[in-house]
């Protein structure tokens, strides 16, 4: 049988893990969450840039 000195260690190993895990997942989503964001951007700029070149381009024409 332990006595309540025992397993101190162990519980902070498992405490200092599972934050550790927390950070790690968090870390995850807001890098592929960032890099998301970036490559929306991205792609509605570029989006924009096309509309107004035909818009340019059809104008140019009338």
């Amino acid at each position: 049988m332990r006595s309540s000195g025992q397993g101190g260690i162990e519980y902070l190993i498992l405490i200092a893990a599972l934050a550790g895990l927390g950070i790690m997942i968090a870390y995850y989503y807001w890098t592929s969450s960032k890099s998301t964001a970036t490559a929306a951007k991205e792609t509605g700029s570029y989006s924009i840039n096309v509309a107004a070149s035909k818009a340019t381009e059809v104008w140019s024409r009338v």
